[in-house]
């Protein structure tokens, strides 16, 4: 028996790597796949490194190697493109030109992934997908009669798992395990395949585990040397949305407006791994004009490290934490309840700034709102 595991960030490696360790049985191997997309080199080292904790017998890195340093602010050609797509005329040309270059694609992920597998496809085999990924498609080609089953990696993979009925076949292991299935009884849905991850507790542990044996656990030293207590801001990658230059400093006012003396607090600002240098620097320069004390993680180790992974020890000195409606701030509400730490996110506040935003994306964005209403939001309160 083998199982075959894809991974696409450094969170998911840790939900995988504590999996794999804590299900194996005698006589069964591992495989762990990186996902066949563009990754900062230091994404990439921290996956491997989180992937140590298993004895896999083999990792298969396919993804597309980035220099830490590029500036992924999108082209004006990319800004274009989002809009024009989903317009009449010229979303029949894209639809076209989008699923020849799938298929092409397809061929290239399966051809790359058979070259470097060094097991026998025809062996019994599992599969452990991540929803919406590039090389799904070419594993389950590779091997047609294994049995599927899917891990969370984001708030959109509980859309995907509503909307597409296959995932009733599979199972899929979630971080919202409880409250999605009452969610899915109140919707007359079968629930018998969502799945629970592990406890918080379990999940500290590793990610204490990790940094320990990591230099980066210098850095967050140093991080809790400050005698402030923390205020933790999560980025997004927003850009996507055409938001305008007024987002960034309305939000941060509104998060301001939380904190009865902010003057007391050092501001802990965490980038998004593809957040562009112009929005970054734009917000230090809020911070200076408001004579707030602040720190940004733009250190490449931070960046592209999983906020959920630096949270578990920092969270003695984090009172408040803010999040757009990233995935982000959500997992940490649920991963590290605590008295003392009030979570916000910001929905509705970022539906009022869709104006400009990609017909594709407004839409998969309002489809959420049900389900951070009725599965998410528990322990995280909204301002808008």
């Amino acid at each position: 028996m083998q199982r075959i595991f894809l991974t696409s960030s450094h969170l998911s490696t840790a939900f995988i790597t504590l999996y794999a360790s804590s299900t194996r049985q005698p006589g069964c191997s591992d495989i762990l796949i990186i996902d066949h997309t563009n990754k900062k080199e230091t994404l990439t080292q921290h996956i491997k490194n989180t992937a140590k904790f298993h004895e896999w017998e083999q990792i298969i890195d396919l993804s597309i190697p980035v220099d830490d340093d590029r500036n992924l602010k999108p082209t004006r050609v990319k800004k274009l493109t989002r809009y024009l797509k989903c317009k009449p005329g010229f979303k029949q040309v894209y639809d076209v030109l989008y699923k020849k270059q799938k298929v092409q694609a397809l061929k290239k992920q399966r051809s790359l992934f058979q070259a470097s597998l060094k097991t026998s496809p025809d062996r019994e085999t599992a599969l452990y997908l991540l929803t919406e990924t590039i090389l799904n498609k070419a594993l389950c080609k590779t091997f047609p009669d294994a049995k599927i089953n899917f891990f969370e990696h984001g708030l959109t993979d509980y859309f995907f798992v509503v909307e597409s009925k296959a995932f009733v076949s599979s199972l899929f292991y979630c971080i919202f395990a409880d409250e999605f299935k009452a969610y899915l009884t109140r919707k007359k849905l079968e629930n018998e395949f969502v799945i629970p991850y592990f406890n918080a507790a379990v999940f500290t542990n590793i990610c204490q585990t990790f940094l320990n044996s990591k230099n980066e656990f210098r850095g967050i030293n140093d991080l809790l040397k400050d005698e402030n207590k923390y205020s933790l801001l999560l980025l997004q990658n927003l850009e996507i949305y055409n938001v305008g230059k007024d987002f960034w400093p309305e939000y941060f006012d509104l998060c301001l407006k939380q904190i009865p003396d902010p003057e007391k607090y050092t501001f802990l600002i965490k980038p998004h791994p593809n957040q562009s240098n112009e929005i970054i620097f734009t917000i230090g320069e809020y911070f200076k004009s408001k004579k707030l004390k602040y720190i940004v993680l733009t250190d490449p180790v931070f960046v592209n490290m999983g906020i959920e992974i630096v949270f578990s020890v920092l969270q003695k000195k984090t009172h408040y934490v803010f999040g757009p409606f990233s995935s982000a701030v959500f997992y940490l509400s649920q991963l590290f309840p605590a008295s003392h730490i009030t979570y916000y996110h910001s929905y509705s506040f970022m539906k009022k700034h869709l104006g400009r935003s990609p017909e594709q994306l407004k839409q998969l964005f309002l489809k959420h709102e049900e389900l951070i209403k009725e599965v998410f939001s528990e322990k995280c309160k909204e301002i808008y």
